[in-house]
């Protein structure tokens, strides 16, 4: 994952087709792999499910990797979550192109454009209110309620298998949106 904050459309991440019937959902996660990145939240949420259509890729590497997967193991998951590892940029947009959920439950992110890669792509992205995924999910943003994240998660992940909340455009973060962001805020804050 290379480090960007202009995603060009020509960066592959056109929205698939997840429409129509379906027996199985993905769902993915990319991003360092560390305890306030809040994965074990979504691993409780997995293990919460009581019928299991959805699975979890978890793209990425970090120090709590080997804890992680030893809970994954702890919890009954291992057919259900996939650790990944390190993968190039265009091997995770091409996952994401064909995902149907991007979970970021960090505890603690300013800024993380991997959500606005992951909103890009039309995915939901299920996010904690707090920290700046909300802002660059825009309207794509599912938020998860911070009081009962497990529970909140499996909901959402349910109307999506419904085919709720499954955002109706994609969000653009082009060369042009930035521009426009960046002139507005100069404007704000020299005014």
């Amino acid at each position: 994952m290379a480090p960007n904050a202009i995603i060009e459309a020509s960066a592959g991440l056109a929205r698939s087709s997840r429409t129509g019937p379906t027996e199985q959902f993905r769902a993915i996660y990319a991003g360092r792999i560390l305890e306030w990145k809040g994965i074990a939240i979504a691993l409780e949420a997995f293990e919460q499910r009581r019928e299991q259509k959805w699975t979890l890729e978890i793209y990425g590497e970090g120090v709590d990797r080997a804890r992680l997967e030893d809970q994954t193991a702890g919890l009954g998951l291992t057919g259900v979550v996939k650790f990944m590892g390190l993968v190039d940029r265009e091997v995770l947009f091409n996952s994401m192109h064909s995902a149907n959920a991007f979970i970021f439950p960090s505890l603690h992110d300013s800024s993380p454009w991997v959500v606005a890669e992951a909103a890009v792509a039309g995915l939901p992205v299920l996010c904690f209110p707090q920290g700046g995924s909300k802002e660059l999910a825009i309207g794509n943003a599912q938020i998860i309620d911070i009081n009962r994240p497990a529970e909140s998660i499996n909901q959402i992940l349910d109307s999506i298998e419904r085919g709720e909340n499954v955002p109706p455009e994609r969000v653009l973060w082009d060369r042009q949106r930035v521009r426009e962001l960046l002139k507005s805020t100069y404007c704000e804050v020299t005014a």
